[in-house]
């Protein structure tokens, strides 16, 4: 009787200790009333006790099954004495009912897991060993446009971009072969509609038995970075490949940025423009430095100003600078920067006057041509008309010049029109307008005379000036000149003053040559049409 007592207190003993083990490793008893968190409704909670219920009669049938068992093995005698039910109902019902417990947690800690990940804004996917998908989140989906019966026979490699390809292989076998800490990487994906997708994350393993059975990416979403950045590069190279230069100043104009064009025009390198003032770099040279409540003006209402100035280079030499400045706000319209273009304009400007000198002045005697001349004179009649001013014009060819270039060459001829013109500057007025309508023809404008013998007068100085001997070098040559003059007149217009000057100069040739002519009127005629602009006469 002893001996089946002390049998039945170690099985007891065995029983409460294993069982006791088998809660403290699988149940938390301090975490089971947060398991009603899950009840969703009255169907919910009978739905959920007759799953405990299940499992407490299934426990209970079980233990009791496995104490007969044992019984049976140890030779004892086996009895359904109700009190022998006891102990295997109590403890293998409430482990059957533990049991239940913890595998609904778990299931509901793997859905949570699952929901978390599948909502996750991140793109989550774990692939094995060969690349094929074993898991991929609905933001994975949404980004790639793959459903998921789709994904189940697609792999990786399929979605890499073909520039990506040996890279991401390279990296998927490290991580394998290695002790599966994380790698951080960036890749290119393409989507379903063959949309390149620019990728960073980080990648490890999971590992059974000590080996790498897959990978788990996490990725974001870089695509919109990525071309922020490629268009800053590119900007950056336009920036810096561009001929203007280029310079960004804080709100108190100190550079903080040049491009190269900056260090070519100025001369001044990145370390010696940093962090200067601009105006100590661009120096006003000719004093011509804008007003700077006019800048300011500018700036406050069109954010830009334009200029030209003449400024210097490191070396000192002078440089007319073609300067735009652009201010910059920020989202709260507070001045975050300036921003100035420039060029070096000189020689365009150079060149540009030099058209728009020749297209005013004759080129081999640089007095006006015939254009400037008629515009001249078109003016000062409009002027004489409104103040009631008297106007001259001196209509000049000279006497036997055809024969000089015959005797002496054409060369001989250009060089004597020079001198003559330059006499003819040296008996006029500033304000008077000299020009040279083609060949030996000459015409001067008198903007403003007091009568009409300050015109003769004018006129007999050119014709004694043009009358003295022209130093030719190796020789020396005299010529006379015949000067016609016509004085405006309230109903005078451009083309009847020149033509009347050009038939005086004609009555001058008719009488001798080398003297002065006004024309009467008695002496006035039809006036051709072309007058003034027919080809040179040499009598």
């Amino acid at each position: 009787m002893r001996k089946k007592l002390k049998l039945r207190k170690i099985r007891l003993s065995f029983i409460i200790q294993n069982y006791t083990q088998f809660l403290c490793t699988f149940v938390n008893l301090k975490r089971i009333p947060k398991m009603y968190n899950l009840f969703m409704g009255k169907e919910e909670v009978r739905r959920y006790l007759l799953r405990y219920l299940n499992a407490f009669i299934l426990g209970a049938l079980l233990l009791s099954a496995f104490s007969r068992y044992q019984k049976k093995l140890l030779g004892l005698p086996l009895t359904f004495a109700p009190s022998t039910f006891v102990i295997p109902v109590f403890f293998g019902g409430f482990s059957g009912l533990f049991v239940s417990i913890f595998y609904i947690r778990l299931r509901a800690s793997r859905e949570q897991m699952r929901d978390f990940l599948n909502n996750a804004d991140d793109i989550i996917q774990i692939i094995d060993q060969e690349g094929n998908f074993l898991f991929v989140n609905k933001a994975w989906h949404k980004k790639f446009g793959y459903t998921s019966l789709e994904v189940k026979s697609l792999n990786v490699f399929d979605i890499i971009h073909p520039t990506q390809v040996e890279k991401c292989q390279i990296v998927i076998q490290k991580l394998f072969e290695g002790d599966g800490h994380s790698l951080e990487t960036d890749t290119i994906y393409l989507s379903k509609d063959g949309e390149t997708i620019y990728l960073e994350g980080k990648l490890n393993c999971r590992f059974e038995n000590g080996r790498a059975i897959s990978t788990r990416g996490i990725f974001r979403d870089i695509t919109e970075r990525h071309e922020a950045r490629e268009f800053q590069k590119l900007v950056g190279n336009i920036f810096e490949k561009t001929r203007e230069g280029l310079v960004i100043t804080d709100p108190k104009q100190a550079i903080t940025f040049i491009n190269a064009a900056f260090t070519k025009i100025t001369g001044y390198t990145k370390e010696e423009a940093i962090g200067k003032n601009i105006h100590k770099l661009f120096p006003n040279n000719k004093g011509v430095k804008k007003n700077m409540k006019e800048v300011e003006t500018s700036l406050e209402e069109n954010d830009y100003w334009q200029y030209k100035i003449w400024t210097r280079r490191k070396n000192g030499e002078e440089y007319l600078n073609n300067m735009t400045i652009l201010r910059i706000s920020n989202s709260n319209e507070d001045i975050s920067a300036y921003t100035c273009l420039f060029s070096d304009i000189t020689e365009k400007e150079e060149k540009d006057n030099r058209l728009r000198y020749l297209a005013t002045h004759d080129i081999l005697t640089d007095l006006h041509n015939r254009d400037i001349f008629y515009q001249h004179t078109n003016r000062s009649l409009v002027e004489a008309k409104e103040k009631k001013n008297l106007v001259a014009v001196l209509f000049l060819d000279l006497d036997g010049f055809k024969d000089i270039n015959d005797q002496y060459g054409h060369h001989a001829g250009d060089a004597l029109l020079k001198l003559i013109a330059q006499r003819l500057r040296h008996h006029t007025r500033e304000e008077d307008s000299v020009a040279r309508l083609g060949g030996d023809e000459f015409a001067i404008l008198l903007s403003k005379v007091s009568s009409e013998d300050e015109a003769k007068a004018v006129a007999q100085n050119i014709l004694n000036a043009i009358a003295a001997p022209f130093n030719l070098g190796d020789f020396t040559i005299q010529i006379t000149t015949s000067i016609g003059i016509s004085i405006y007149s309230e109903n005078s217009e451009i083309g009847m003053l020149i033509a009347e000057a050009d038939q005086a100069m004609y009555k001058a040739k008719r009488e001798g040559k080398n003297r002065i002519s006004i024309l009467q009127e008695e002496d006035t005629r039809p006036i051709p049409m072309d007058v003034g602009r027919r080809p040179p006469r040499h009598p």
